[in-house]
């Protein structure tokens, strides 16, 4: 029963901070959404950018649609930066992290698939900012911490009534 509440609560936190704290690009193609997430709101040269992606049917009031494929690319005019096959995850987001050298616009094109049918397959754009300059410009407690602390505490309030009960 507890291990099951943990599990629950932990579940929770994760779907609660979908479309979290980063830039999301949704495409709407052929009565889907593509939803492609970044974690970061604002992409910068020569930094790693963790993206993740998911499909939603929006003829069924948008509930996910089950892929096990996408085809990705991402390129800035001619130059590919990044372009291959990811296998759905288990668990957890699918997705990958590259680093986009250049500030500049990108196309990042996506192709859903179902055991070697395409689903849908779209194109949009995003863009990516310079370089920052390296140094300790970036405050030490940033967005990202705090909500992951704040849901630490509140996860912990729950939970130690229930291990207290022993």
């Amino acid at each position: 029963m507890k291990t099951s509440l943990i599990i629950v609560l932990f579940i929770t936190s994760i779907s609660v901070f979908a479309h979290g704290t980063g830039m999301v690009l949704e495409i709407n193609q052929d009565g889907y959404q593509i939803d492609i997430d970044l974690d970061i709101l604002e992409p910068r040269a020569g930094q790693a950018v963790r993206f993740d992606f998911d499909l939603l049917d929006i003829g069924e009031k948008g509930l996910k649609t089950d892929f096990n494929y996408i085809w990705v690319r991402i390129q800035k005019g001619q130059k590919v930066v990044f372009a291959g096959g990811i296998g759905k995850a288990d668990f957890g987001p699918t997705g990958f992290t590259t680093v986009l050298p250049e500030s500049g616009r990108y196309v990042i094109s996506t192709r859903f698939q179902m055991d070697g049918e395409k689903l849908v397959e779209a194109d949009t754009d995003f863009d990516v900012s310079e370089e920052k300059e390296t140094g300790n410009s970036e405050p030490f407690f940033n967005l990202r911490f705090l909500i992951g602390a704040v849901a630490g505490l509140a996860v912990g309030i729950l939970i130690s009534p229930l291990l207290r009960r022993k």
